[in-house]
């Protein structure tokens, strides 16, 4: 502020001393920039690392919540979009629900906007199915399904 007062004051006809003023209040102006720039940056790297730390627990509870698997061959195929294969068993009383916290909790997918999808014939196991058991679904004892990524 006294820059500014000194580099104002039509008393001071001295160009130098005109232009060191301008020199500083650019500088000091840079540097506010910089400053900003620097806390705007760790303020996005910090908000990643928080996003980052909420979906590993988000993937962690998802994974607690399918329990223990059943014993015996895994009933339940996931192929993924990069050829990736994934099998899980499930009761036949598990919703589909289950399946996509089950793919959740791999962390395989960089999106959470997907559909799980039969082949043959071909049936879309959406949202509006989430409460149906594997067994109402026809998925149970066993089934193949793909991750279907939406647009």
């Amino acid at each position: 502020m006294a820059l500014q007062a000194f580099y104002l004051n039509p008393w001071i006809g001295n160009k130098a001393a005109h232009k060191i003023a301008n020199e500083v209040m650019l500088a000091t102006e840079a540097e506010r920039k910089r400053k900003e720039e620097e806390e705007a940056r760790e303020r996005a790297a910090r908000e990643a690392a928080e996003k980052q730390a909420a979906l590993a627990k988000l993937r962690e509870e998802k994974a607690k919540s399918l329990g223990e698997e059943p014993e015996k061959e895994p009933n339940v195929l996931v192929l993924f979009p990069n050829g990736e294969r994934k099998g899980r068993r499930l009761d036949s009383t598990a919703t589909i629900q289950s399946l996509y916290d089950y793919v959740d909790s791999l962390g395989c997918l960089e999106t959470d906007s997907y559909n799980l999808v039969s082949n043959f014939p071909r049936v879309v196991y959406g949202q509006e199915k989430f409460t149906l058991s594997l067994k109402e679904a026809g998925l149970h004892p066993q089934a193949s399904l793909f991750v279907e990524l939406n647009s």
